[in-house]
């Protein structure tokens, strides 16, 4: 397991520089209000991949696991299609700022769905080596274009985006095909869907709640501040991702163990690990004067730093919440996870309209902060004192 986490991290690590290229180059293109439209635009996206994940996600390594990848494949590739139409109509005739950009939510939402099913089946088969290669590629794509191509636009970037993944969903056909050929069905699809359905739509009820928790202030920052404000928000997104990325990375590489009933990795050690790492990168990005940031990101972005010192805690205690989260998701037990989020989310309710109000930027990140470290606290309490880690599962850590 430790190769396979290596070379998980390593690649999150060549993704993370690739992603961090990408970030400063559309910020000085784009500007903080291209980046704010740009975050807009992927928060919306992000909701409608919740239910593209119900049939999909991390909940397709535990259902192949138990039925086989025939089924499963068959019933989220229907799924992604008919989610990413309707939602589409739906979302164009609630926001108009979206009317126009009918095919670009379809083909991003369909392809993301499609890219992502495609990672998953290779962490179901633990073949690590092309999942990491792939995640190196998809985001080298998108720097291409943006090295051959001058970016006018967020809406253009977007695009970029979209037909990255394309040679992925090539792929994605390959495999299926070869799936469909090869293997043989072990219950019935009627059988295959119920379970999987009602497992994905408890999943996901806890990933909606732990969506809201996390970019619910995106939506309420549009009623009191500009687009430029959200686009330095949504760069303070982009810049936590990229330092969870080996968390991420750690965590699937368990998942994939842990559900097909491996040994697990010392949760604890692991965790901790991901903590100081986050803690110290994000000390180490305040230090460096400001300057640096505007010459580098652009005047617009020179409050980021200030917000990253304000999240670090809260960021390192989502790394933990995440390694701890794919454990019990690996091993059924989804309703931990649910509960953990819905304490943050209840949190996040609380706290963020007067916070936001009244401090803008700062508000919504300090409000972000305290949902993680409220979901953070639950996990590990649930952990010790519910699951009993001791009593139930003494050898795997």
């Amino acid at each position: 397991m430790l190769k396979k986490s290596l070379q998980n991290i390593l690649s999150s690590i060549i993704g993370a520089v690739i992603s961090l290229v990408i970030l400063i180059y559309t910020s000085n293109k784009l500007g903080a209000e291209g980046r704010g439209v740009y975050t807009y635009f992927i928060t919306t996206l992000a909701l409608v991949q919740l239910v593209i994940s119900i049939m999909g996600s991390s909940i397709m390594v535990y259902m192949m696991n138990k039925q086989g990848s025939k089924p499963i494949f068959i019933l989220s590739t229907i799924w992604a299609i008919g989610i990413s139409i309707v939602s589409a109509f739906i979302i164009i005739s609630i926001d108009d700022f979206y009317y126009n950009h009918f095919w670009l939510l379809f083909w991003l939402s369909l392809f993301q769905a499609i890219f992502q099913n495609i990672c998953t089946y290779l962490t179901y088969l633990s073949d690590f080596t092309k999942l990491s290669i792939i995640k190196i590629i998809q985001p080298l794509i998108v720097l291409l274009f943006l090295f051959f191509i001058q970016l006018n636009s967020p809406i253009q970037f977007l695009n970029y985006v979209w037909m990255s993944y394309f040679p992925f969903v090539l792929y994605f056909l390959y495999v299926f095909y070869n799936v469909l050929k090869i293997e043989k069905l072990r219950s019935s699809f009627w059988e295959s869907f119920k379970s999987y359905f009602s497992l994905g739509l408890v999943a996901q009820a806890t990933n909606l709640i732990q969506f809201t928790s996390y970019r619910f202030t995106v939506w309420l920052l549009v009623i009191y501040v500009s687009f430029s404000e959200i686009g330095v928000f949504g760069l303070w997104l982009s810049f936590y991702e990229m330092l969870l990325l080996i968390t991420v990375n750690v965590a699937q590489v368990n998942y994939s163990y842990v559900a097909a009933g491996k040994r697990s990795m010392n949760l604890m050690k692991v965790s901790l690990l991901n903590f100081l790492f986050i803690v110290i990168a994000s000390a180490v990005f305040f230090i460096i004067p400001t300057h640096y940031y505007e010459s580098i990101l652009g005047k617009d972005f020179n409050s980021l730093k200030n917000l990253v010192l304000i999240s670090a805690i809260g960021i390192g205690c989502l790394s933990v919440a995440k390694i701890y989260a794919s454990y019990f998701s690996a091993k059924g037990f989804i309703k931990y996870n649910t509960v953990a989020s819905a304490m943050g989310f209840i949190v996040i309710l609380l706290i963020s309209f007067p916070l936001v109000r009244n401090y803008g930027l700062k508000g919504a990140v300090i409000s972000n902060s305290l949902s993680y470290i409220t979901t953070t606290v639950v996990t590990l309490f649930i952990y010790r004192y519910i699951y009993k880690p001791n009593q139930l599962d003494e050898k795997t850590n």
